[in-house]
């Protein structure tokens, strides 16, 4: 018998993928059932006491999470010279496209350096920033903003806990991540966006944290992390994979059926997704839960889009 084409193999790889995604999600969801027929609660709620930031630490740390992407990338193209006119120049009358920046780059880049990018980009830099800045801090605040409504407003109580938290942060999140068709930008710009993200993303995340711990006197609990817990929060994080990452994909599969070529459906998966991350952290109250989810979820698509280009 004759071995399988290699050029079928980055098909196997994928439909095996899918495979274990699957049955990985059937056996999580079949044992939520089971402790729900049980009356068994699926994952405990860990009460937290009040954030110790307030309005002004949110608005602060948020327009950081806005200016400085821009200085960076400003800085970057005064002390490299990157030519930014002569490249533009040469891609407004190319056809739109809804690909990510960073498909295209592990697509086209045939390159270590380039993959390791964005690796460190999607898989580490993107979660960290994310969690920290979306779940901890703004989550953070909505829910101690909403026990102040629930006892000054009795209509609000109607509601359950941490709903209008979540849905919130989730909505943001995922028009965050809403981005328009554009013509293709030459390969060497692209990068040089996923580095200047990369760069920006550790500057706000360091700004962030000793924001919070020394002007707002947050604790390391308070940043949603117990080093007792560490373990048995990873192993939620990565049980929650399992259960959503199948039908976010799902999702994902249809609306790009659905939808026009060109058109972008990033932030219709991203809000179930960014649903999963707000309830992990309600129900936990650690950042580290919603952050494995986060980092094990991109590291899929990452990893997809290498087998893709082989």
């Amino acid at each position: 018998m004759n071995p399988p084409a290699s050029a079928n193999l980055p098909e196997t790889i994928v439909g095996t993928v899918a495979l274990l995604a699957v049955v990985g999600c059937v056996v999580v969801w079949t044992k939520i059932a089971m402790r729900g027929a049980r009356r068994l609660p699926v994952l405990p709620y860990q009460p937290r006491r009040r954030v110790p930031w307030r309005t002004f630490d949110v608005i602060l740390l948020a327009a950081t999470y806005i200016l400085v992407p821009a200085l960076v990338m400003r800085t970057a193209y005064w002390w490299f010279e990157f030519p930014r006119g002569a490249l533009s120049e040469t891609i407004k009358t190319a056809p739109l496209n809804a690909e990510h920046p960073l498909s295209r780059v592990l697509l086209e880049g045939h390159n270590i350096w380039t993959v390791l990018l964005c690796v460190a980009s999607a898989v580490i830099v993107a979660p960290i920033t994310e969690e920290l800045l979306f779940r901890l801090v703004l989550q953070g605040w909505l829910e101690s903003l909403e026990r102040r409504m629930r006892r000054r407003i009795p209509a609000m109580r109607q509601f359950l806990p941490g709903v209008m938290p979540v849905i919130t942060v989730a909505v943001l999140f995922a028009a965050m991540h809403m981005r328009k068709s554009e013509p293709r930008e030459e390969l060497p710009i692209v990068v040089f966006g996923l580095s200047v993200f990369c760069v920006s993303g550790l500057v706000t995340v360091l700004g962030a944290v000793f924001w919070l711990r020394c002007a707002a006197g947050a604790s390391l609990a308070d940043l949603g992390i117990v080093p007792s817990k560490l373990a048995g929060d990873l192993r939620i994080g990565l049980v929650a994979f399992l259960a959503v990452t199948a039908p976010v994909y799902v999702v994902m599969i249809a609306v790009k059926v659905l939808l026009p070529e060109v058109a972008v459906a990033d932030p219709i998966p991203i809000f179930f997704l960014a649903i999963a991350l707000g309830i992990l952290y309600y129900r936990t109250h650690c950042i580290i839960p919603s952050l494995t989810l986060h980092m094990a979820f991109n590291a899929v698509g990452v990893f997809m889009a290498i087998v893709s280009a082989k």
